[in-house]
């Protein structure tokens, strides 16, 4: 219809965005859009197939390009013991939005105890594989360089030297030297020609001053305790002669005598030392 909006396989594409697709096909794959796994002979790159869709969108745009499932042929089915084992093979087809495209071929397998998860597996797998195939036609960017053995070569060395072992510089009479990192060795020790170490021994304790007191009763002067050590155990028993004129000249019998009065002091001691021959009446006032 003329003036309507043109189908998808007829719409032209500009100069500009032609050399802008070109460019960016020519590329090749970086090594972190690239993943490996043993194969058949020796080890299999590949990209995955979510990677390849990203890609496709970033250089045809998310309508610049169709795919389509051309064939699909279930080419065995096996089954060993309670597992099933299916065999697919499908064709692919990717068109961009001016009519160009191209189309491969995949194959997938699938294995399940039920049949039909089996066979779902396989033609999954086959699509993806188809696709990827198709899609790595266009272009380096899209897979076509995992086929260039001159670049997985390159890849390889490129991998093997984009992590080396860790070190760090440690500096030795005035020269930068790597260390190796090792967690069982100890860190090297720096030492310098100009650098003397002295080595500093512990000085001896000073002993703290024992201060002194004095008797109040007789003036004499006593040694304290010091702080911070747990004080030895000393009787309290004083003997007589340190205790002041005063005390000692009151007679033990005078000071009973004024506590109790004369007889009543006789009566007491009778009642300690023979309680058979003291009256009641004594008995009473003690």
């Amino acid at each position: 219809m003329e003036g309507g909006p043109s189908l998808f396989g007829h719409i032209s594409i500009s100069e500009e965005e032609r050399a802008h697709i070109t460019e960016q096909l020519r590329r090749k794959l970086t090594p972190d859009e690239v993943k490996t796994r043993p194969g058949t002979h020796g080890e299999f790159t590949y990209i995955e197939g979510w990677k390849a869709v990203e890609l496709a969108n970033e250089i045809f745009g998310f309508n610049g390009w169709s795919c389509q499932v051309v064939v699909v042929v279930i080419d065995f089915v096996e089954q060993v013991g309670e597992m099933f084992k299916i065999g697919v093979t499908a064709i692919v087809k990717v068109v961009l939005k001016d009519g160009a495209y191209h189309e491969d071929v995949g194959f997938g397998t699938g294995e399940d105890k039920r049949k039909g998860i089996a066979i779902e597996k396989a033609k999954k797998e086959a699509v993806t594989d188809a696709r990827k195939r198709a899609l790595r036609i266009f272009g380096n960017r899209l897979g076509n360089c995992l086929y260039n053995k001159q670049y997985l070569s390159e890849m390889k060395k490129s991998n093997a030297t984009a992590t080396p072992t860790p070190a760090i510089q440690t500096r030795n009479n005035n020269t930068m030297v790597p260390h190796q990192i090792n967690n069982t060795m100890e860190p090297p020790q720096i030492t310098s020609p100009n650098v003397q170490i002295i080595k500093q021994e512990p000085q001896p304790t000073a002993p703290q001053p024992i201060n002194t007191m004095k008797n109040p009763y007789t003036q004499q002067t006593l040694p304290k305790t010091p702080v911070g050590q747990p004080k030895p155990f000393q009787s309290q028993a004083q003997p007589v002669s340190s205790f002041p004129s005063q005390i000692k000249s009151v007679p033990g019998s005078q000071l009973m005598d004024d506590v109790l009065g004369g007889e009543d002091i006789d009566d007491l001691l009778d009642c300690l030392y023979d309680t058979t021959e003291v009256s009641p009446t004594k008995r009473a006032r003690i």
